[in-house]
Order: C-alpha cells, then structure tokens, then sequence
C-alpha cells in the first residue's frame, strides 16, 4: 500500500524541510512527487515521481506542471492510493493534493514546514492571505490533521487555521557520534588555517535573509570578541551568497570570520564536532535540524525566540535563549559565550546531547506518525 509525499522541488538545497520529507518516507514507507523546476536530486529513488513545471513566470514560481508531465505521472501512480502527505505551502502542489484526494477518497494530513509561522506573512502578504481564502481554506477544511514539530510551531498557526485537528510530533534527529571529536577539531581547523586552540562559534544553515548571517556577522563583530574567537559560517547561497557575507567581513576581523560556502555529509558533520557553539539568530525556524544536531554533539546554542524548537527546552539551560531579535541582546549573547568556561561548557553540552537522545528518537516519530495515519485511516483496515 503506497503513502506519498508531495512536495515542491526537492532537493539538498531546500534543506531542512527536505530533510524533514525524507525522515517521513523513512518512518512509513512510500515515495516522493515533487513538482520541480530541476532534475531529481540524488536522493531520488526509483519510484519517486519528478513533475517538470512549465517553462512560464507563473509556472515556474508556482510550481505548475507541464501537461504533458501531470498526464504521464497519473499513469504511473496507482489508482489506490493508501495516503497522501503535503509539505509545504502556496504552491500548485496543494491544489494537486487536494483534488487527488476527493478524486480517489483518500486521506492526507499537511505538513506545513514553518508556512504558518507570522514572520512568513511578512512578505509577499497579499498573495498568501489570497491563497489562504482560496485554495488553503479548502485544503486545511479537508485535512484529516495539520502536523507540526513543536507547540510553539502549533501556538504561532493558530493565528490562521484552526488547529484543532492538529498533532505535534516532534522530528528526529541522527545523534552524532562524538568519539572522533578530538580529530574533527584538528582536521576542521588545519582545512580552514584557524589556530588549534581557538574556540569557534558555528553558524549553519542556508545563506538566507531569514536566518540572518549579515546580522550575525554585525553582533560579532560589535561584540569585541577576544582574539582566540572565531566565526565560522557554513551554509549554501540563499538569496544571500558567500562572496557577499565574506565581503561584509570587516578588515580587522578577516582572520576571525570565516565563510566557508556549503559542506555535506561528513564535512558538514566535521564542523559541528569542530565547534565549541552554536549560534542561530533566525526570524524563523520551525524546528531546526541544525539545532538539534549541534545540541547532538554537545554543544551549548544560541537561540533567538524564531528557534520553535527553544519552546521545548523551557525547563532546561541549553545555552542563551534571546527574549528578541534586539541586536543589544544577541551582542550580550555573544558575551556570554566568550566568557563561558570550559567546565560549564561541558555540563550544557551533556545535557543538551542526553535530551537529543531521549526525547528525538527516529522510533518515537515513526510510531506516533504511524498511530495518526491509522487514526485518519479509520476502517480502512490494517495498512500499516
């Protein structure tokens, strides 16, 4: 019996969200359509469905496909579909799950990835607001459930649809070994030219205005950091790019700021053992793979109040949870992690790395996603 899980390109570069669609096929089974303005991604599998949009503005922005290429994928998807799983929002791919599952009278849930967050209607407003009262308010009437990763994720939604058929499951996260740490350390800095005893700041994520790496740059460098502190900025380009950041480093800081561009796989994995922090000032973050996966390895955050995933930690010291957005605050921030000491540094980290382990286990996501689907499934009998 098939589940499918319907997005818009997907790919490595769309990031945490196509992580998140990734570990959904993992826990139950199925294939991905994506309608895409690219080729499959290497993690495409054979029985993945790539949808190829028009060549117009219009498709290509909104993710509409050839007609040609809707037509031939409804050959190759099987008439009984067991369920449907839309991630992501404001695209064609909504409509398209929407209108396949009243055809076929099969369920699905949404899972929107942050797209119900207030910050996201802070641009492009009027076209979104105009979706919601068209094409969204249909879908979310329609949705068996509305899955979200944290409360406070469900907390900020509630302001457009009503959540009351709404689940929080929490995503997993691969737990990083850490008994190579010491190598990691070493290799990282030697690739970079950093100094073996420096103490570095890491800052993951794609080069996005949403997630701040100009301003960040900005705090650090307003923030005095002592000689021994370094900066080191991971990510692929956004609608920022490396050579921009790196040109924002200021003169006198150029041998403590470091861009790197994107790592993968085991570099990237290499960076976090490498780093003594984390620090992410994103407006938004529904979740933040990154996040968790730094806290994995044992590492204190830095966490601005766009981190949802700071909303499960409330009972805990993670590291610096900022009350705003205030540049003055992220400075204090930066401070208080210069002036951390390593025995403190220590404590936070092994707390963080024992709550990644309890409470983000893959079995935990794969039986609370397989309960729901059972659930909305009702008397279909055992699919699972």
């Amino acid at each position: 019996m098939k589940n499918r899980f319907v997005t818009s390109d997907y790919s490595r570069e769309l990031g945490g969200a196509a992580k998140t669609i990734g570990l959904f096929r993992d826990a139950l089974g199925g294939s991905i359509t994506s309608f895409s303005r690219n080729p499959p991604c290497s993690a495409a599998t054979s029985e993945d469905l790539y949808l190829q949009t028009g060549r117009g503005w219009i498709s290509k922005n909104y993710g509409i496909p050839t007609r040609e290429s809707e037509s031939s994928s409804c050959e190759k998807i099987e008439i009984r579909e067991c369920f449907l799983s839309c991630h992501l929002l404001y695209r064609y791919h909504c409509q398209w799950v929407w209108k396949r599952a009243n055809d076929l009278e099969v369920p699905f849930w949404i899972v929107p990835h942050g797209g119900l967050d207030p910050w996201v209607f802070g641009y492009r407003s009027i076209q979104k607001r105009i979706w919601m009262k068209t094409h969204g308010r249909r879908l979310f009437r329609d949705a068996g459930s509305i899955v979200f990763a944290t409360e406070r994720e469900r907390r900020k939604a509630s302001e457009f649809v009503d959540t009351g058929n709404s689940r929080v499951v929490r995503w997993p996260v691969r737990a990083l070994a850490t008994d190579n740490r010491g190598y990691a350390r070493k290799e990282f800095r030697r690739k970079n030219g950093l100094p073996r005893d420096s103490r570095i700041l890491l800052f993951l994520g794609r080069l996005h205005s949403m997630k701040r790496p100009v301003e960040t740059i900005d705090c650090f460098a307003k923030s005095s950091p002592p000689s021994d502190c370094i900066l080191c900025i991971v990510g692929n380009d956004g609608d920022l790019t490396q050579k921009q950041l790196t040109a924002l480093v200021p003169d006198s800081l150029e041998e403590q700021i470091v861009v790197t561009g994107p790592l993968w796989g085991a570099d990237r994995d290499e960076a976090i053992l490498a780093s003594d922090a984390f620090v992410s000032l994103s407006y938004r973050e529904n979740f933040g793979h990154t996040v968790a996966e730094a806290m994995s390895a044992g590492l204190p955050v830095i966490l601005s109040p766009g981190n949802d995933l700071a909303g499960e930690l409330i009972d805990r010291q993670p590291g610096y949870i900022l009350n705003s957005n205030e540049g003055d605050e992220a400075i204090v921030a930066l401070k208080w992690f210069y002036d951390l000491k390593a025995l403190a540094s220590e404590e936070i980290g092994s707390s963080n790395r024992n709550w990644v382990r309890s409470e983000l286990q893959f079995a935990n996501f794969r039986e609370q996603l397989k309960g729901l689907r059972r659930e909305l499934l009702g008397d279909r009998g055992d699919w699972s």
